[in-house]
C-alpha cells in the first residue's frame, strides 16, 4: 500500500496491472511493438471507450508517441431488431477498430482494438441470451461465477469478434 516492498521482503505487492493500464498496450507501445492486438473486455456499457483513452494520453505523454484510431464509430451499436417482432438488440457494425501508432522517430505500427459487440451473425444461442440479459455484453466484472450459458455467450463472442478481426490482423503483419 505504501510502496515500499522489495524483493527480499515477506510480504509484496501484486496487481494485473488494471490500475494502471488495463489493456496492457503502454509497455508494448514502450517496446515499440509493430503490431499490437488489443482485446477489451471492460464493462463499458456506454462504449466510452475509457481505458483506450486513458493508454493513448499516457503514450503520447510519456513516449512522444500518438495513436490514431479509425472505426470507433463502428464500435457504437445501435438499437436493432434482429427479427420482426423481437426485443430489440444492441447491434455493431464491428467488433474491431484499426489504430496507427506514429512513434517520435516517425515509424509505425498497428493497433488492433477489438471490444466485444452484438452482431446479426451471432450464433442463435448468443442472441437468446443477449435478448435475456441486457448488459450483455458488458456485465459488470465483479460477477465472477458464470452459469453454463454466460460462459459459452462470452466464449462464442469472443470468437466470433476474434475471426472478424482476424483478416485486420493479417493485413497488419504482413504490411
Amino acid at each position: 500500500m505504501t510502496g515500499s516492498t522489495t524483493d527480499d521482503r515477506k510480504e509484496i505487492y501484486l496487481s494485473d496491472g488494471g490500475h494502471f493500464d488495463n489493456l496492457g498496450v503502454y509497455e508494448l507501445i514502450r517496446r515499440r511493438c509493430r503490431v499490437i492486438i488489443a482485446c477489451d473486455a471492460g464493462a463499458d456499457p456506454s462504449r466510452g471507450c475509457g481505458d483506450l483513452a486513458s493508454v493513448i494520453e499516457k503514450c503520447r505523454v510519456d513516449f512522444g508517441t500518438e495513436v490514431s484510431i479509425e472505426g470507433l464509430d463502428d464500435l457504437c451499436p445501435k438499437a436493432i431488431t434482429v427479427f420482426p417482432g423481437d426485443v430489440a438488440l444492441q447491434i455493431s457494425k464491428s467488433p474491431f477498430a484499426l489504430g496507427t501508432i506514429t512513434y517520435p522517430d516517425r515509424s509505425l505500427g498497428r493497433l488492433i482494438y477489438v471490444k466485444p459487440s452484438l452482431n446479426a451473425q451471432l450464433p442463435q444461442d448468443v442472441l437468446a441470451y443477449a435478448r435475456l440479459s441486457s448488459t450483455f455484453p458488458h456485465q459488470s466484472t465483479l460477477d465472477q461465477f458464470f452459469d453454463e450459458a454466460q460462459f459459452e455467450s462470452y466464449r462464442a463472442l469472443g470468437f466470433a469478434c476474434a475471426e472478424a478481426a482476424i483478416h485486420a490482423i493479417g493485413d497488419a503483419i504482413h504490411s
